[in-house]
């Protein structure tokens, strides 16, 4: 778990990929925060977002991740787990709190 922390850390952007209400995929260029324990990822995106139209009934939606894109290393993580919109304001602050330590320029959005 640890390289997979180190590699994390080191990146910052990765592709999102998310099944849409039609069935079909959709994938978007994202820029990612985490935490370790336990582990999750977080990104922020407008509730608008076609990525978030399978999410705004309340239910968790599968999702696939994939980052480090660098051919001089040839590395590459990729992920699968559940997404969800946080809705709870601590929550919320908490997850603002890491995303924005790791990617202070999402202050202004």
């Amino acid at each position: 778990m640890n390289t997979v922390l180190e590699f994390l850390a080191k990146n910052k952007i990765c592709v999102l990929s998310v099944l849409l209400q039609n069935g079909a995929s959709h994938s978007a260029v994202m820029h990612y925060s985490y935490a370790a324990k336990p582990f999750r990822l977080f990104f922020s995106t407008d509730r608008t977002s076609t990525k978030t139209s399978k999410l705004m009934g309340g239910e968790p939606s599968s999702a696939s991740v994939a980052l480090g894109f660098d051919e001089r290393t040839m590395q590459t993580l990729q992920l699968r787990g559940r997404l969800r919109i946080a809705s709870d304001s601590a929550e919320v602050r908490s997850i603002q709190k890491v995303h924005y330590a790791k990617l202070p320029e999402a202050t202004k959005y």
